[in-house]
């Protein structure tokens, strides 16, 4: 976390069954707006109508790539998805978004948990001025 994310708590879903970021190559190879799910906010009192076991359903019978973010992605429509700044889910899948990050997100082959100098540059944050 880069930043204060107190904004995402009154985040405003307007009767949509997630909200995400974007992303970008699976956007453009699906063709709709790809949500990845490593930062989501799930809207539980929708997901109840029956989304919920259509996925799981799914999950049981088809097999994906990436599991219920691809399940999630096909079986919710363009509406029933609400798109959030990448700078909530910032990582590997949409760098070249213009914005400042305030969740990172070490995914896929983007993931540096290995790079030390990376992981001493979060290890050693004062991560008091954040958490205000």
């Amino acid at each position: 976390i880069q930043s204060n994310i107190e904004d995402l708590w009154d985040l405003n879903m307007r009767g949509k069954y997630v909200a995400g970021s974007i992303e970008n190559d699976l956007t453009k190879y699906h063709g709709y707006s790809y949500i990845n799910c490593g930062v989501m906010f799930m809207n539980l009192k929708k997901f109840r109508d029956g989304k919920a076991q259509e996925i799981l359903d799914l999950l049981n019978t088809k097999r994906y790539t990436f599991n219920e973010q691809d399940c999630m992605n096909e079986v919710l429509t363009e509406k029933e998805k609400l798109i959030i700044s990448p700078a909530y889910n910032y990582g590997f899948f949409n760098q070249g978004a213009i914005c400042m990050p305030r969740i990172l997100h070490f995914a896929g082959h983007g993931r540096r948990f290995n790079d030390l100098d990376v992981v001493n540059q979060w290890r050693n944050r004062d991560w008091s001025e954040i958490l205000k």
